[in-house]
């Protein structure tokens, strides 16, 4: 994953996004929900523009810099449909085990509260 560019405003990032997406570059915009809060509260006062495969990064940048620019290693839409699903489910399989870490040490610090509680009785 490389930064193609960063953006004072989400806008213009969002919109860079969304050309590259339609010639079959995966990207990702960082920082957008610190950014949509203020900086002045979270110090995030830029968003970054990321592209996720590094194969596609010299036509990622080519395209921004010249809109006409033939991109080559782009992805087809059903192969994007399928890198995003597959990217959902990734998320989600991750959430789920990091979920399962924390009620386990939480359950675990319960029991132990619980048996010396008991203890000290």
């Amino acid at each position: 994953m490389k930064l193609l560019q960063q953006y004072h405003g989400m806008r213009q990032a969002e919109v860079d996004a969304l050309l590259l997406e339609q010639q079959g570059i995966v990207t990702h915009v960082s920082s957008r929900h610190s950014h949509s809060l203020s900086g002045f509260v979270t110090g995030v006062f830029s968003v970054g523009l990321w592209n996720i495969y590094d194969h596609q990064f010299e036509d990622a940048k080519a395209f921004l810099d010249d809109h006409t620019h033939q991109v080559k290693s782009g992805f087809s839409a059903a192969e994007l449909v399928d890198i995003k699903a597959y990217s959902a489910e990734r998320s989600h399989k991750a959430l789920n085990h990091f979920l399962k870490y924390v009620i386990v040490g939480i359950s675990a610090i319960i029991c132990a509260l619980g048996f010396t509680i008991h203890n000290q009785w």
